[in-house]
């Protein structure tokens, strides 16, 4: 009989050393090229109530964006949406 504590669950060495991270990036022609990918964290297990903001991405016609996530457990994209100013270009 052990007298140790059962080791925790996988996911908890993922996140604590590893925090899952959200990328995005954009193609100005239509998916022929992407841009870098800019990442932030998505959070911790656990945390619903995430607000994630990406600012000052410049002015493009026809752009096309890409949101992709690596995470150990189940995640959802709950909506999104774009604030957009036009210009008098």
């Amino acid at each position: 009989m052990s007298l140790l504590p059962p080791p925790p669950p996988y996911y908890y060495y993922y996140y604590y050393y590893d925090p899952p991270m959200i990328s995005l990036r954009w193609s100005d022609d239509r998916g022929a090229s992407w841009s870098q990918p800019l990442t932030q964290p998505l959070g911790q297990a656990g945390q619903t109530e995430i607000n994630l903001q990406w600012r000052r991405l410049g002015m493009a016609r026809d752009r096309v964006f890409e949101l992709s996530w690596s995470s150990p457990v189940k995640t959802a994209l709950n909506g999104a949406f774009i604030d957009v100013t036009p210009c008098g270009s």
